[in-house]
């Protein structure tokens, strides 16, 4: 006789968290629990290109997870209405303040720019 697999409908809950190391296992997840993160986020323009740097890193430190994190924090800082060209990552490491995204926007950035936060994201 052939056994019958059942396969029980899961419900996915949106993840509001940065921690993107851990795999999200749906029968472990606290239900009705939402961890909100704050992220710092610089809005600047030169020469007509608008872009955002991120205060974020992500948990793994690998180019993976950064590239993850930056996509995801630029699609919530366009969904609350900024203008995004461009975008990275700025993060400490090892006592200096390090920059993940465009060679172009991370040369730039590299170049003498200090943080000054203009907003903060929900995420």
């Amino acid at each position: 006789m052939r056994r019958k697999h059942v396969h029980a409908k899961r419900r996915y809950q949106p993840l509001a968290t940065l921690s993107l190391a851990h795999s999200f296992v749906p029968s472990k997840r606290p239900r009705g629990k939402v961890i909100v993160s704050t992220v710092n986020v610089a809005h600047l323009g030169a020469q007509g290109i608008s872009f955002a740097v991120f205060e974020a890193d992500a948990p793994s430190h690998t180019h993976a997870a950064r590239s993850e994190l930056l996509c995801k924090l630029t699609a919530r800082a366009r969904h609350a209405g900024l203008r995004v060209d461009k975008s990275a990552l700025a993060y400490v490491e090892f006592g200096t303040i390090k920059f993940f995204g465009p060679p172009d926007l991370v040369r730039y950035l590299a170049d003498g720019w200090s943080p000054e936060w203009t907003h903060t994201i929900d995420v």
